[in-house]
Formats: C-alpha cells, structure tokens, sequence
C-alpha cells in the first residue's frame, strides 16, 4: 500500500506489523495518537482516509466539544465539566470496516480513546464509537492486561444500602453504581461523589431519602411529567397507534428505570418506554431541598442500538452501517 498523504502535510507509510497507518499529531493543544485503516483491495482507500483524517483534524475544537459532550452524557453527570474525572485523550481511531469501492465517506466508523490520567497502569480505557456521518453515538468501558496475565482478584469497593443491595465504586470517574427497587420498580443507580469521595456520604443520603420516600417522589415525578409533557405525551400515543389510551393512564404505567444522585443533593429519576421501535425517557431531576425543578423527554434509542463486530485490532464493537443510506459518494 502506498504511502498516506494528510491534510496536515504528514505522509504516512503503511505500517505492516500494526496493519494501519499511525502517527501522532497535535490536537487541541495535546499530543494525540492518530492509527487509520481502510480495506488496502479498495481503489478509494486512500481517498476515504484523507477525507474522515481532514473532517476531524480541520475541526479538532467542534469534534473535542463533542467528544466532551458525549463523554458527559454517556456518564450521566449533573456537570458538563468532564475534565473533573481527568479523562485524558491517547487515541483517534479511524476505520473504513467495509470495502470502499462505494466510496461514502461519512460511514467512516471513528472511535476516540480515553484513559484516566490519575491510574492509567489500570489499563482501562473509556471509548467513544461513532461514525463521521453521525458523530459519537455510544460509550464502551475496556479493561487490558499483559498477555499471559491472570486478572482474577476483584478488589472493588462496594457500599450496602438500607435494604441490602450493593452498589460498586470506580475510582476512575467516582461514581457508585449498581441495582436496586424503587417502588417496585428495579432501576439502575449512579451516586456521584468525585473521586476525592468528600461528598460521599451527603449523596447516599440522599438517595436513602429518595428510596426511603419513593412512592412520593414516584408520585410527584408522574404528576410533573403529566403538567409539563401532555401534549408530548398525547403526540407519543397517537403516533404509536395505541388507541384510546390516555396520558394520564400512559404516564400511569411508565415503568423507572434510572435514578442518578449527587453530593449537592441533586437527583434525577428517568423512566424508559418503548413505543414504535423507539424508546423514550422521561427524567424528571432537582434537589432534596426544593423537590423536581425539571422534567425532559428524549428520545434514547440510539444508546440501546446493538453493535456487531470491531475490527479486532482497535476493539470489539462498532456501529452498524446504514445500507439505505442515500449519501454521496466519490475519492477525495
């Protein structure tokens, strides 16, 4: 495969032992690894690779924002100030998974690696999949160890709630997480408290409180959701067809899904249904103090879409190709 010519003036050999091109370039200030693979068969190869490489590169301040973006939304966290849990980025992975002969460049499939700058002999990498059509759609945890290394000790920290459930601590992000019932419900839980732990206690106050009371703050958070999202509500039912159900009986049956609690004393409390192939999240959020402040529906479909295999060589997963997408195609 002939040498890779870049936007940047860089030119790249094919590094045959690592089966991709790779170098590190500047980005945002930070030295970040770049390591780009196409099908070598393809005509277009070369052609895609400059493409996605000059997409990114010439836009690195929009595509980090949106790697922080996503990096927050991902963790659920109450602050946009993702630099808090010191995630520092090592990598920008760029893949064309299938051959290029029907050149559509913005299918190139980027992964953005991160590994916390604090405890990087962990191994453990946090991943941001995407594509450059659709940005960064999907978060993936991915712990290495040295070939031949045996991993079998669990030394996870683990806190029992009132009622026996345990909920695991991960030093890289500070968060608590886990299972437990609330009002009935099963939901998956995430206590915030940094990794300094200095509010620790405050937050798993608070969501003994929110447990404790669950059928109120049940109650309250299908009250807010039916004063502030009805006529969302209505346009949900009568778009999937489900005649003769009411808002008031739809907000009835939604089943909680996630609760989310911080040192501060704020919460949030999402349920999740599926309607039509798509599935909705209805959170409501605010503080112990005051009550619920909030209340958001969105649509999270795209974070329960299954994923096949990765090329082996940059991890395991990757999203799926759209093949009825309509998007031009031809060599840069």
């Amino acid at each position: 495969m002939s040498d890779l010519e870049l936007c940047n003036g860089a030119k790249l050999p094919f590094d045959e032992e690592a089966g991709c091109f790779h170098a590190e370039f500047d980005w945002c200030g930070e030295k970040v690894e770049f390591a780009m693979y196409a099908p070598p068969e393809s005509n277009n190869s070369m052609g895609a690779l400059q493409y996605a490489f000059k997409t990114l590169y010439e836009d690195q301040e929009s595509w980090n924002d949106a790697m922080q973006e996503a990096l927050s939304d991902s963790l659920g966290l109450f602050t946009d100030d993702i630099k808090a849990f010191e995630l520092q980025l090592e990598r920008i992975v760029i893949v064309f998974l299938t051959d290029v002969s029907l050149f559509r460049p913005n299918e190139a499939c980027i992964r953005a690696h991160f590994e916390p700058m604090h405890n990087k002999v962990s191994g453990k990498a946090y991943i941001l999949t995407g594509t450059i059509r659709d940005g960064f759609t999907q978060l993936t945890f991915e712990s290495e160890t040295e070939e031949g290394e045996e991993d079998d000790e669990d030394d996870t920290e683990y806190r029992e709630l009132s009622n026996g459930d345990e909920l695991a601590f991960s030093d890289d992000i500070g968060i608590f997480e886990g299972e437990t019932v609330f009002n009935d419900d099963e939901v998956d839980v995430f206590v915030e408290v940094l990794r300094d732990r200095s509010g620790e206690d405050a937050a798993f106050d608070a969501l003994e409180k929110i447990l404790a009371d669950s059928k109120k703050y049940d109650k309250e958070a299908r009250s807010a959701f039916l004063e502030e999202l009805k006529e969302d509500i209505e346009e949900l039912i009568e778009e999937s067809g489900k005649k003769g159900l009411t808002a008031e009986t739809f907000v009835k049956e939604l089943p909680a899904a996630i609760i989310v609690v911080d040192s501060k004393g704020g919460f949030e409390i999402s349920y999740e249904i599926e309607l039509a192939e798509s599935i909705f999240r209805f959170t409501a959020s605010g503080t112990i103090k005051d009550g619920y402040e909030e209340v958001l529906l969105e649509d999270v479909t795209d974070e329960y879409d299954e994923v096949d295999g990765f090329w082996d060589t940059f991890g395991d997963e990757y999203p799926d190709d759209d093949e009825d997408d309509d998007s031009d195609g031809g060599d840069e």
